[in-house]
């Protein structure tokens, strides 16, 4: 019903291309949500895009003393997440301006406090 509303309130008239245009996208659309396989990968690219435009979820600010060190001591740092999975820290971002850092397991992340930001506020 709103399809139909919408596809009568574009109806090209021959008025203008802007009025064509907006018939045409509608008709897409439509055709978009009557296929099923369409509507489902219209869903996931939405759904895509939100993700990718979302803050990540912080779970707190690492400092060096929450951090193991690296087994090597020329790796990475490394620290756990409360889901059970963790943050691989490279030593670049402990030892310069921190910065943050996602979980391998889960959607969250950390802010670390670089070395060169200790002390500065």
């Amino acid at each position: 019903m709103a399809i139909a509303a919408a596809l009568l309130s574009t109806a090209v008239d021959g008025t203008t291309a802007a009025a064509a245009a907006a018939f045409v996208a509608v008709t897409n659309a439509a055709a978009v949500l009557a296929d099923p396989i369409a509507r489902a990968a219209y869903d996931a690219r939405l759904a895509a895009a939100a993700a990718a435009a979302a803050a990540p979820a912080l779970a707190g600010t690492l400092t060096l003393d929450d951090l193991n060190e690296p087994p090597d001591g020329d790796g990475a740092y490394t620290a756990a997440c409360r889901c059970g999975g963790g943050f691989t820290i490279p030593t670049s971002l402990v030892d310069g301006p921190g910065g943050v850092v996602a979980c391998d397991t889960c959607s969250l992340s950390v802010r670390v406090v670089g070395e060169g930001e200790v002390g500065m506020g």
